[in-house]
């Protein structure tokens, strides 16, 4: 009730619960919403659910979000419009993001990867080569780093819990078909004595 209601204070949850027929004084009502770590109704109000977020000074389609350690922003990567990406940091709060890469890709959703400590992060988007390629970059800005240069794409980058090394999935654009020559099943005859 109380986090539906975000203005409503502990007496008018009182009144509602007495309508509901359960007279609970405000000083539990108080205790139980403490236990559950929701806040009384001015922070409250303040705070933006989810089903609310919204970000202003971008207009992009979300592939991949990540918590940053402090767990009140966001590491997000976006297409903003067809074949250009944008990795950005926003507020749990929402608001105005700020910009930390953009990039051409046209793959659609590359996955990123934030380290545990919140410095950097790893995507992956075209080298040179041509091939998707996991590269990193700090989240404060600056040019990003090629990590991988073998001849495949890559997507969904990962840190490893200590930071030292990065996992990624391989794919291919090629499709095989292969055909296969099953067995002959073993005919056997059933014999009796």
């Amino acid at each position: 009730m109380a986090t539906e209601n975000r203005d409503w204070g502990y007496t008018h949850i009182q009144g509602a619960l007495a309508n509901l027929r359960h007279d609970v004084g405000r000083g539990t009502i108080t205790t139980i919403l403490k236990q559950h770590g929701i806040e009384p109704a001015p922070k409250r109000q303040k705070r933006t659910t989810w089903r609310e977020f919204s970000l202003r000074s971008l207009d992009a389609e979300i592939s991949h979000a990540e918590w940053l350690r402090d767990s009140e922003h966001l590491v997000v990567l976006a297409k903003h419009e067809p074949g250009k990406h944008v990795i950005f940091i926003a507020s749990r709060e929402g608001g105005d993001v700020r910009v930390v890469h953009e990039f051409a890709s046209e793959h659609d959703s590359p996955g990123l990867g934030v380290s545990p400590d919140g410095a950097q992060v790893a995507f992956i988007a075209p080298a040179p080569d041509r091939f998707f390629q996991v590269f990193r970059m700090p989240l404060t800005g600056g040019d990003p780093t090629q990590v991988t240069t073998d001849r495949s794409d890559k997507t969904q980058p990962a840190w490893s819990p200590d930071g030292r090394r990065i996992a990624f999935t391989v794919w291919s654009h090629d499709a095989q078909f292969w055909k296969i020559q099953p067995p002959v099943a073993a005919t056997t005859t059933a014999t009796s004595r």
